[in-house]
């Protein structure tokens, strides 16, 4: 039996029509045209926002990103938590 908790109908984010991206080796530069604010994400920060618009499934993402990184999946659950919703905050995240 599967005791994990599932979320229904999680919401999928895609980047706001007014961010830009630019790629620099492992980091991302994001520019918020409507605020004009920029944010940098670094190379762990870089590889959370590709895997959750790549994937379009929050808890895929994180199960990636633990994976990948060999930690502990609350860390990486509150670390994805704080950097969606700083993103979402920043109009940098829309949820669909």
């Amino acid at each position: 039996q599967d005791t994990m908790t599932t979320t229904l109908a999680a919401p999928r984010y895609r980047l706001s029509p007014a961010a830009l991206t630019q790629r620099i080796d492992e980091e991302t530069v994001v520019l918020q045209l409507a605020s004009e604010g920029y944010y940098v994400l670094d190379d762990v920060g870089t590889h959370m926002l590709t895997l959750l618009l790549e994937t379009q499934d929050v808890e895929l993402a994180m199960e990636q990103l633990t994976n990948a990184y060999d930690v502990d999946p609350m860390q990486v659950r509150d670390d994805f938590s704080r950097i969606v919703d700083d993103l979402v905050a920043a109009e940098i995240l829309v949820a669909d």
